[in-house]
């Protein structure tokens, strides 16, 4: 890079603003692809746990109804990082 910009300060920072138009849409379409593949797997797993236990759903109902009670509604790190359609 030395040989191309000669340090010219202004040719340094074109050649910064360029690597950063490559690597900020890089990243968020890769964070957004992650999120989604992680959010997929919780579900599924959650899925698969659901179906596979044992407990009627009236007990499942009271401790929704409980925690319901203890917490206010917030949201999760993972539903606020939804991918929007």
């Amino acid at each position: 890079m030395q040989e191309i910009t000669h340090h010219t300060p202004i040719f340094e920072i074109l050649i910064f603003v360029c690597i950063a138009a490559l690597l900020i849409p890089a990243h968020h379409k890769i964070e957004h692809w992650l999120i989604e593949k992680l959010v997929h797997r919780v579900q599924s797993s959650q899925l698969t746990h659901d179906s596979t236990q044992t407990s009627s759903t009236e007990n499942t109902n009271n401790l929704k109804a409980e925690t319901d009670q203890k917490a206010p509604n917030k949201t999760t790190l993972l539903e606020s990082k939804k991918p929007r359609k």
